[in-house]
């Protein structure tokens, strides 16, 4: 998907994140769902990082 903020067009980059169940549930608008929580993400998974076209590493 193709997207612009202020002027500057960018490809946004979608990443399927794994997720496990916790066993916890909750409530939301009267329907109780499961909730499910992402396995830990590596450090180095995240990659180089943009801030106003300046790379950083986190």
């Amino acid at each position: 998907m193709k997207l612009s903020y202020r002027g500057a067009s960018y490809q946004a980059k979608s990443r399927k994140i794994e997720t496990v169940e916790s066993g916890m549930s909750g409530q939301f608008r009267g329907q109780t769902y499961p909730i499910r929580r992402s396995q830990s993400i590596s450090k180095s998974s995240l990659g180089v990082r943009k801030y106003r076209g300046i790379p950083y590493e986190n």
